[in-house]
């Protein structure tokens, strides 16, 4: 047990400067975090320097190091830190928390439950501000790791020993053409493969599985970043689309595209919230928990409505492909 406390002068911006610095070892980030400048917060530094008698960080060119003392304040200032965190979780009003919070999120929830997610954060948070980053499920997790985002809606779980998951959803997959293509509505791998196949982008679960579905021949597989533009080419009778039905429910409801079955299918899509366990976890972990619910209640009225019969084990189609991709 160390000897050092917590002085009790000691101004609590100061400990969370100095916890978020050595966290993300940069005073820029750290900042960032704060949501204030870098020389605010080097003045938070150097009062805590100044209370404690000594240096507490190690500041070189390209990073920030803990002292011997440094490290032995870390853990109690973080230990003070989740304390109050636990305190405004169980005091404080929703309605009155204010800030910001980065939430990055796979373009499939875009189109489907991300809207009524958002509708229920502006009335749990309305002085919330929320910074919405879209991309691909793989770039999510990096920049997760990298705290460029405070809560990731992901394809998961994410093995990963520094990232806690939530599960949220699941997305089947479906291969979908314009009725301008001449496919079959119950139609084999083979004729597909003669026709080209568009999804998402190459580092993505659906690509990957695509590979490995198909052995020779092998078709032409295009990739996209964006929903949109795979929908248009769908439509545009360039190739099968390879997305969630529930993306395209309006171009099906208008046979614009229609469902082709075969006798394979790729792996659903299981979407996860992913966090970082720090001491400021508890707007996040409720966040996390709201968007749970309003995913839950997606998929419940997509299967109600008859678009997503949930699958028994007795009539699973063969799946394809082992790896964990990410979309």
């Amino acid at each position: 047990m160390s000897n050092y406390r917590i002085d009790p002068r000691t101004d609590l911006r100061s400990l969370e400067a100095f916890y978020w610095v050595a966290e993300r070892k940069n005073f820029h980030r750290a900042a960032e975090k704060l949501n204030t400048t870098q020389p605010a917060v080097s003045r938070r530094i150097d009062q805590l320097e100044r209370c404690w008698g000594g240096k507490l960080l190690v500041r070189d060119k390209r990073s920030v190091g803990l002292t011997d003392r440094g490290r032995l304040l870390f853990p109690q200032v973080e230990r003070l830190l989740r304390l109050h965190e636990d305190m405004r979780r169980e005091v404080s009003d929703p309605a009155c928390l204010s800030g910001g919070l980065r939430i990055g999120v796979a373009e499939t929830i875009v189109h489907t439950w991300l809207p009524p997610f958002l509708k229920h954060m502006s009335t749990a948070y309305p002085r919330l501000v929320l910074e919405i980053d879209v991309d691909i499920s793989v770039n999510l997790q990096d920049r997760l790791l990298e705290r460029q985002v405070d809560l990731a809606f992901m394809v998961g779980p994410v093995d990963d020993v520094d990232i806690r998951n939530r599960p949220l959803n699941r997305e089947r997959l479906a291969f979908l053409a314009s009725p301008g293509c001449g496919l079959s509505p119950r139609t084999s791998l083979a004729a597909l493969a003669e026709h080209p196949i568009i999804t998402f982008s190459r580092r993505t679960q659906p690509f990957v599985n695509l590979s490995a579905l198909f052995s020779d021949p092998q078709p032409l597989i295009h990739a996209s970043a964006s929903v949109a533009a795979i929908v248009r080419m769908a439509e545009a009778e360039l190739g099968v689309a390879v997305l969630p039905p529930t993306i395209v429910r309006e171009q099906i409801a208008a046979r614009r595209l229609v469902e082709l079955r075969c006798e394979a299918r790729l792996p659903d899509l299981q979407f996860v919230a992913g966090w970082l366990a720090t001491p400021d976890v508890g707007l996040v972990e409720r966040v996390a928990e709201m968007a749970a619910q309003v995913a839950a209640q997606h998929e419940a009225e997509t299967r109600a409505g008859g678009r997503e019969p949930r699958r028994t084990s007795a009539a699973a189609p063969r799946e394809v492909g082992g790896k964990r991709h990410r979309s």
